[in-house]
């Protein structure tokens, strides 16, 4: 799966996935939110990037077999 570097934090590094093309829909997705939920998520990712994922599982679970966390709510 071709993925593109999103964020780079102390902690860990943020991918996201990239179409052929250079396209990324997680990009699309956050310039089409409104600013205040905008905001809200690139703090959290940000705060992931630097400190690691939250440990409330209510909020982000580690994807079984996997090296990457679903976020479940912001």
């Amino acid at each position: 799966m071709p993925v593109q570097d999103f964020i780079e934090g102390a902690a860990f590094r943020i991918v996201a996935y990239a179409t052929g093309r250079g396209m990324c829909p997680v990009e699309e997705y956050l310039d089409g939110l409104p600013s205040r939920d905008r905001k809200r998520l690139d703090a959290l990712l940000y705060r992931v990037a630097e400190q690691g994922p939250p440990r409330n599982v209510e909020r982000s679970v580690k994807v079984a077999g996997e090296e990457f966390w679903e976020f479940k709510a912001y």
